[in-house]
């Protein structure tokens, strides 16, 4: 079973990406890094589902993405993860940040210290569910386009009109809605 070898999204990526509503990474690729402002402004975004490879959001990755409501992070994600300074900044007002892990309270500590500092806590409230089992949420990513699964890093701005980006199982899917630039 190959799985995306995608190891970082660059900085920049997806900045503006106005369409783009829900962005989901299969749980068992390879990335670690989402650069700095690589969601920024992208507006339409409301959920976010992380592997459990991710090590680093970098600052400014998900800045303005203010209608950002939730955070998926699967078991056996590092609660040492770190966010980058204003990092989840000028977002919805309400966040839920949903974490899988397995170190009791100690685990639930560092990651609502490593959010409380991404999050702008004046205008966001953090409302943080933290799962203890190996309990994976499913979700429906068929029928989108893809590109092939030895794509090593996502960059430039050619991206910014995707409505959905699934990553992950054989390859890396995208659904592309109105695009006037050429991939």
């Amino acid at each position: 079973n190959k799985i995306a070898q995608i190891i970082e999204i660059s900085n920049n990526s997806f900045k503006d990406c106005s369409n783009l509503k829900i962005l989901e990474f299969d749980v068992d690729i390879n990335l670690t890094t989402i650069g700095d402002g690589a969601f920024q402004n992208d507006i339409s975004l409301v959920k976010v589902l992380f592997p459990r490879s991710i090590t680093t959001i970098e600052k400014n990755a998900f800045k303005g993405c203010s209608n950002l409501e939730f955070l998926y992070f699967p078991f056996g994600t590092s609660p040492d993860i770190s966010c980058g300074l204003e990092s989840f900044y000028d977002i919805s007002k309400n966040l839920t940040v949903n974490f899988n892990c397995t170190g009791g309270t100690d685990d639930h500590k560092k990651i609502r210290a490593t959010f409380d500092v991404a999050c702008d806590l004046t205008n966001t409230s953090i409302n943080y569910v933290f799962t203890d089992t190996a309990v994976q949420p499913i979700f429906n990513h068929t029928n989108t386009p893809g590109l092939p699964i030895n794509v090593p890093r996502l960059h430039s701005e050619i991206y910014n009109l995707l409505a959905t980006i699934y990553m992950g199982g054989h390859n890396v899917n995208f659904e592309i809605i109105n695009t006037k630039k050429s991939i």
